[in-house]
């Protein structure tokens, strides 16, 4: 199915994670201690200027008032220098350049150990999770007033296949952050990943029973769980998932693909046609698991429903076929060319195919000479063989 659950990478995803906020106010109330005595701006050089600005939340006129600083001029601070550009890099995203400007600051000599904090979260954005260690363990013990950094820790260790360290890893975050969500969560995702299922779900199951979950705690859990082919556990989690949280689509969707992955299509369907109510992008799949159901006249209602003209009439030309109703299916020609599906061998055959049933066979002709796929050429051929016999019968084949 096209629509694979949103929270699918969640397994071994890059977290974006909710530490980088506390980390920069430790820098800043450093900062802010350091220049406690000044009182104005105008007695504040371009680096201090700088730094204002982007604690104040302007890192495009921080950066602007970077680029005037003469590097080369006596007493500047590089290291703060630095610092600084690389948190500016950060704030935009940019991990390549935020890792850049970090690595100069500690060479330029800072003594601030929260350089080395987001330095870990700048190596593991560009995915050198060697670096995000070795970091973590640069910053000491005030890596350890972050749970985002034993997410990072272990989040890194589980990317190098160090399993057994990661869960270690999780497990020490826990114990420093009992009630952070994270941690716990993906605590339950290592465990999948480990095919430590009972064990998963036992951790899922006391994780879910917090007040506090939400439906995307319960999706990500079972989607782990689904990755790993733990179907009725997932259809588990996310029935409870729809009967706390009924208006939220993205679990009926899920739970859907859990039943579909399971073997039970047609209750995969009705639940892809609940969500198409409110996802009009959902009508097309929910008619193809009809189809796939063996209730083509559901899905032939459903695919009235669909917008995309394409979409709709390749679809609508196989289940015409498949129900037998060849002059309907024949008579699709014109909106086939309008809309260039013809194009499409597989399409052009189809519609060969229902000249073929109908008699109509120089029409079929026209369409099979035409086709030039390799896997469709053997089938065009036994169309002819089938028509050959039957005008050779003098009886006809309808």
């Amino acid at each position: 199915m096209r629509h694979a659950s949103r929270l699918t990478a969640s397994l071994c995803a890059l977290f974006v994670f909710a530490s980088a906020a506390p980390s920069e106010a430790s820098f800043w109330d450093r900062d802010d201690k350091e220049k406690k005595d000044e009182t104005s701006q105008e007695e504040l050089d371009r680096i201090s200027l700088a730094s204002i600005l982007l604690k104040d939340g302007h890192p495009d006129r921080a950066a602007s008032v970077l680029a005037e600083v003469d590097l080369d001029a006596e007493g500047v601070d590089k290291a703060r220098y630095h610092m600084l550009y690389g948190l500016i890099h950060s704030k935009a995203g940019a991990s390549p350049a935020a890792r850049a400007s970090f690595e100069e600051a500690i060479r330029a000599g800072i003594d601030d150990p929260m350089v080395h904090v987001f330095l870990a979260q700048a190596c593991f954005g560009v995915q050198d999770f060697l670096c995000t260690i070795d970091a973590i363990e640069d910053a000491g013990d005030v890596s350890k007033s972050f749970p985002g950094i034993y997410r990072l820790e272990a989040s890194s260790l589980w990317r190098l296949d160090k399993k057994a360290e990661a869960y270690e890893a999780f497990g020490r975050g826990i114990a420093s952050f009992p009630d952070d969500a994270e941690l716990l969560r993906h605590r339950v995702l290592l465990l999948v990943d480990m095919g430590l299922y009972q064990e998963a779900v036992e951790q899922g199951g006391a994780y879910l029973s917090r007040g506090e979950v939400t439906p995307d705690d319960f999706a990500v859990i079972a989607e782990a769980f689904i990755k790993s082919k733990q179907y009725e556990e997932a259809i588990r989690i996310l029935e409870k998932a729809r009967l706390l949280h009924p208006g939220e689509q993205h679990v009926v969707v899920q739970l859907g693909r859990a039943y579909l992955e399971s073997g039970h299509t047609l209750t995969a369907a009705r639940l892809f046609r609940e969500a198409s109510r409110k996802n009009q992008a959902l009508v097309l799949d929910a008619a193809e698991l009809f189809r796939r159901g063996g209730r083509a006249v559901q899905a032939l209602h459903l695919n009235a429903r669909v917008v995309d003209q394409r979409s709709k009439i390749r679809q609508r030309l196989g289940l015409l076929i498949e129900l037998g109703r060849f002059e309907r299916a024949a008579a699709l020609e014109d909106r086939l060319v309008r809309l260039e599906l013809l194009d499409e061998d597989e399409v052009r055959y189809a519609l060969a195919y229902a000249f073929f049933k109908i008699g109509r066979f120089d029409d079929a002709e026209r369409h099979l000479k035409k086709i030039r796929h390799a896997a469709l050429f053997q089938s065009a051929t036994d169309l002819r063989k089938a028509m050959a016999a039957c005008r050779a019968s003098g009886w006809g084949c309808l």
